[in-house]
């Protein structure tokens, strides 16, 4: 009888402490997991200008490259001065072993500060220290010039430019790819991982008219605004987001997702002259030049959270091109005859 009394209490106890514990767990506070916020950054910059020429003769800048904020090379037309300068770090130089060509420079862009590319309507590498021109097949000297490039490695170099022409480099020589003479390209970009290049271009006097343009074993078109059912949006700038994704801007800020065919409105800008550099880090830091009718200039910077307008105070600058990295950004142009150069650093205050 005293075991079955014991077996009884020690049963009501198990009870009375599973009940507890249920109890316990039924009253406690469940907290939701807090959303992820956009990783943003800080938009309080520092601007800097320079202008290059004596302002009688036509000088301007059409493209920068960042390799550190001690070093920035600068690339165009500069009356009186080569087509290439430097900064490096406290003031502008102007590099004498390469002269360039009559008509500047109109593109760079750069592996590391060892590997370089210029455009000069032909095709220009920089190799430690010396400068080589490339020789491409079947590319007319005259008319179907290349005024853009993009490289993955020095075994994947593609090039753009006007009257439909392309050129690929494939590590063993330069070919001329055959495209719609029509068409004039704007800008250039790609994808690291996969040597891919992506072009956009318009039909020549056909203003509403937008192709994006695959560049891989041929050159073919994966976006053409006439046939989107979206809307009709047109594109002056291309740049590689990430993620399968392009981004595209000139009145509107837009992306393309090259899987799905897809595009998204991401900003709407003013109506204006629109948006022609842009220096995109990533996709919590991108830089946009703008300008409107009345000739005013403007910085747009994202953040992750918002766009933020910054006006520059001389109107009326011709803008080309910008280029960025982390806390610094450079855009180039000209403005009154003079070379420009707009140099925006992140505040570190």
């Amino acid at each position: 009888m005293k075991n079955l009394i014991n077996k009884n209490l020690l049963n009501m106890l198990m009870f009375l402490l599973l009940a507890l514990l249920l109890l316990s767990n039924c009253c406690e506070e469940i907290t939701e997991p807090k959303p992820i916020e956009p990783d943003t950054t800080t938009q309080d910059f520092e601007f800097e200008e320079y202008l290059f020429g004596d302002g009688y003769s036509s000088s301007y800048v059409n493209g920068a490259w960042i390799f550190s904020e001690n070093n920035i090379w600068a690339v165009g037309w500069f009356h009186g001065l080569t087509n290439i300068i430097r900064w490096n770090g406290t003031n502008w130089y102007e590099v004498n072993e390469f002269q360039g060509t009559s008509s500047g420079i109109y593109d760079i862009w750069a592996l590391d500060s060892n590997t370089v590319y210029f455009v000069t309507g032909g095709i220009y590498k920089y190799k430690n220290g010396t400068y080589t021109r490339q020789v491409i097949t079947n590319l007319p000297p005259q008319g179907m010039i290349l005024t853009d490039i993009w490289t993955s490695s020095e075994n994947n170099v593609w090039a753009v430019g006007e009257w439909g022409a392309i050129a690929h480099y494939d590590g063993v020589s330069w070919k001329k790819v055959e495209f719609d003479t029509l068409v004039h390209f704007y800008g250039i970009t790609g994808d690291p991982s996969t040597g891919i290049g992506y072009a956009i271009g318009r039909k020549i006097s056909y203003d509403q008219n937008c192709y994006i343009v695959e560049l891989k074993d041929s050159a073919r078109i994966i976006y053409d605004n006439q046939k989107s059912i979206e809307r009709l949006q047109v594109g002056y700038n291309i740049d590689w987001l990430g993620n399968n994704e392009l981004i595209i801007s000139f009145s509107e800020i837009w992306t393309f997702n090259i899987s799905t065919k897809l595009t998204e409105v991401q900003y709407d800008l003013p109506i204006g002259y629109g948006s022609r550099g842009t220096g995109i880090v990533g996709r919590n830091d991108m830089y946009f030049w703008y300008g409107n009718l009345d000739h005013e200039r403007f910085i747009y910077h994202y953040n992750g959270s918002q766009y933020k307008r910054m006006q520059l105070e001389k109107n009326g600058i011709w803008m080309e091109n910008g280029h960025a990295i982390k806390d610094l950004a450079v855009f180039t142009g000209s403005y009154n005859n003079k070379a420009y150069l707009l140099k925006i650093t992140r505040s570190k205050k």
